[in-house]
């Protein structure tokens, strides 16, 4: 056989496997500066999404704590000339109850359902724990405090809103930036 024909022979598969390997690059570049930017929006949606909800659960937390609405609630009470006493303390813990049962859900749920939807799964999770423990907060400042162990479930349910909000706010620095 004539040593162009077999010349030819040879690279003409090695000629259509390199224009199929450079039509899939192309492709998949062209994929990809078509996603930039829908993923840059996304991201940035995120990220909007994500400070709304860790800012709606500071203030929720700031406002839920129990040491600052029964302070609140023993200056309210002196002030109102409410005189030290036996009954002080039942009056101070009332007030502080309903200061934390006064406190809305409402930004929380509203923040923390454009979390769920923008997801992903693991940040959803810790959006709906800390959405769960915000709820247990508010459900069991609702009931009046007639036990030490009411009071301690309170607590117990601030607790798990603190280390949902780390949990949360640590995985999605870890998700905008990233890393997981």
């Amino acid at each position: 056989m004539d040593p162009a024909v077999t010349a030819a022979l040879v690279a003409g598969p090695f000629t259509v496997i390199a224009a199929v390997g450079a039509y899939a690059a192309g492709r998949a570049q062209a994929r990809g500066a078509q996603r930039g930017p829908v993923d840059a929006v996304r991201r940035q949606h995120q990220r909007d999404a994500y400070a709304a909800y860790v800012a709606a659960l500071h203030a929720y937390e700031a406002a839920t704590k129990w040491d600052s609405c029964y302070e609140r609630a023993m200056t309210d009470a002196l002030a109102a000339g409410v005189q030290p006493g036996p009954g002080l303390a039942d009056h101070v813990e009332e007030r502080a109850r309903l200061l934390i049962a006064a406190v809305s859900v409402d930004e929380l749920m509203r923040t923390g359902a454009t979390v769920e939807l923008e997801g992903p799964e693991d940040i959803a999770a810790f959006a709906m724990i800390t959405l769960g423990a915000a709820r247990q907060i508010w459900m069991t400042a609702r009931r009046p405090i007639s036990s030490p162990a009411d009071y301690a479930h309170l607590l117990a349910a601030h607790g798990r809103l603190s280390v949902g909000l780390s949990g949360f706010v640590k995985a999605a620095r870890a998700h905008l930036n990233g890393d997981g």
